[in-house]
């Protein structure tokens, strides 16, 4: 299954890694930095997956979240974050991330997150 991923991510090497990990998956990828730039390309275009960071500047991923949840109730949402001991995962949870990621992780940790979540639900 091709997936269309908006990755929000502000760490260069972070951004990098999943864009090509997923690309080389045969998926395609927007990158933004921040989830002021997530909101615009949302409302340009059609994703299947969001995966975002939780800790960038402008908007944070927890405010991201809760500002996408309700207008695009069937988009899967990943969280990530190495900040903080992972301490705003839950919170990810909580406010609609269906899956979380502690920094630092492996492709295998990102692609299989990603099959969960999507078998799970039926995609």
């Amino acid at each position: 299954m091709q997936l269309s991923v908006l990755l929000v991510e502000d760490e260069p090497i972070v951004s990098r890694f999943c864009s090509l990990t997923l690309m080389q998956e045969g998926h395609s990828v927007v990158q933004v930095t921040n989830g002021r730039e997530a909101l615009i390309a949302l409302e340009g275009a059609k994703f299947d997956l969001v995966i975002t960071d939780l800790v960038m500047p402008d908007m944070d991923g927890l405010e991201l979240i809760r500002k996408i949840r309700k207008p695009h109730p069937g988009l899967r949402i990943i969280a990530i974050s190495g900040k903080f001991h992972g301490a705003f995962l839950k919170a990810a949870e909580l406010l609609g991330a269906e899956a979380t990621l502690p920094k630092p992780f492996t492709k295998e940790n990102l692609l299989g997150v990603m099959e969960k979540i999507f078998s799970d639900n039926g995609g």
